[in-house]
């Protein structure tokens, strides 16, 4: 299991980066035996969720639907029942395909020489690559705010754990870290959180 453990540098609030989550049938409890370790210190993560100073807020970054889809094959998400201390919340970020087949519609209507000015803002539309931009920053933001305002520890995923949530994590600790918007920040957080 991926976990990249992330450090604000205004707080000790921690994000924590991984892929879709294995889910024990009964209850749909989830015990690897690491998870969310850098968040308390501790390894058990009913432990970890009882002795953290606020609440774990989750950012299942899929649609709801998918996550729900995913259960049926051992992967899903979290139940907020099973862990009382913990808000989740699903972004609808679609996933890398869908993205990939928008930008490729963009660029076909950037690069056509029949796209006239009256019908580029529709075409533009047309292909959702806006839709998954607005949906990535939206969460990226609301990840920043929840970690340096509320002091909230907050645990990333998705299906996988290397489209959705690299680019949340990343753009997040953009807002939350100046460094990170210098030429060389930014060359690290590309090897932190894109080359790992």
């Amino acid at each position: 299991m991926l976990i990249s453990p992330l450090r604000n540098s205004n707080s000790s609030t921690t994000i924590v980066r991984a892929p879709s989550l294995r889910v024990v049938a009964a209850g749909g409890r989830i015990f690897p035996p690491d998870y969310l370790y850098s968040m308390s210190g501790h390894h058990d993560l009913k432990e970890i969720i009882n002795h953290c100073p606020a609440s774990v807020r989750i950012f299942d970054l899929r649609p709801k639907t998918s996550a729900v889809a995913n259960r049926a094959t051992g992967h899903g998400y979290e139940l907020s029942s099973s862990y009382p201390n913990t808000e989740l919340k699903f972004y609808s970020i679609q996933n890398i395909h869908s993205m990939r087949d928008s930008l490729n519609k963009l660029m076909g209507v950037c690069l056509s020489p029949t796209t006239s000015d009256s019908t580029f803002s529709k075409s533009i539309e047309d292909t959702h690559w806006l839709t998954h931009v607005k949906g990535v920053i939206s969460a990226s933001w609301e990840l920043a705010f929840v970690v340096s305002h509320k002091k909230v520890p907050c645990l990333v995923h998705c299906s996988h754990g290397w489209d959705r949530t690299s680019q949340v994590c990343a753009l997040a600790q953009v807002f939350l870290d100046p460094y990170y918007r210098t030429f060389e920040g930014f060359k690290v957080l590309v090897e932190k959180d894109w080359l790992w």
